[in-house]
């Protein structure tokens, strides 16, 4: 049985692991970048994925007490060009253009 408590974390996913090797990038954007990353399973078994590498990120959740004392979540109405809708949702903001990191 799987116990997520044993110490190293994996368990019995120790098999669903792939270790990283050769990792190249192929589009630089602005908020994001593509890379090309190769994996070998535990296996033996060897392939190439994509991956997106975005700089680090933090959801704010602000929120308040309306005036009947229900806790309520401000959030904002953006455009999702991947939905082609608009969507509600959490205020977020890269922590190197905050300053943090």
């Amino acid at each position: 049985m799987f116990d997520p408590f044993n110490g190293d974390g994996l368990g019995e996913t120790s098999h669903l692991v792939w270790t990283s090797g050769k990792k190249e990038r192929v589009f630089k954007g602005p908020i994001f970048d593509v890379c090309t990353v190769e994996r070998t399973s535990s296996d033996g078994r060897t392939s190439t994925f994509i991956e997106v590498n975005s700089p680090n990120w933090v959801t704010v959740l602000p929120w308040y007490r309306n005036e009947e004392g229900k806790a309520m979540f401000v959030m904002v109405q953006q455009f999702r060009h991947g939905s082609s809708t608009v969507t509600g949702s959490f205020l977020q903001e890269s922590l190197r253009r905050m300053k943090i990191l």
